[in-house]
């Protein structure tokens, strides 16, 4: 999605009081995660580091 919404209701039981009904609502667009990428990034940037120490 480019533009909208998604919302989805929980029932969160993970605080004392008990299970309380939470919507969450997501906004796009969505930031995807990847992974390969930024380990390279951050590689090359630990790898510089090592050379100018």
């Amino acid at each position: 999605m480019t533009s909208g919404t998604v919302s989805r209701t929980i029932v969160d039981d993970t605080l004392p009081g008990g299970p309380v009904e939470r919507t969450i609502i997501y906004q796009a667009p969505w930031n995807l995660c990847n992974r390969v990428h930024d380990y390279g990034v951050v590689w090359e940037f630990f790898q510089k580091e090592g050379e100018s120490g």
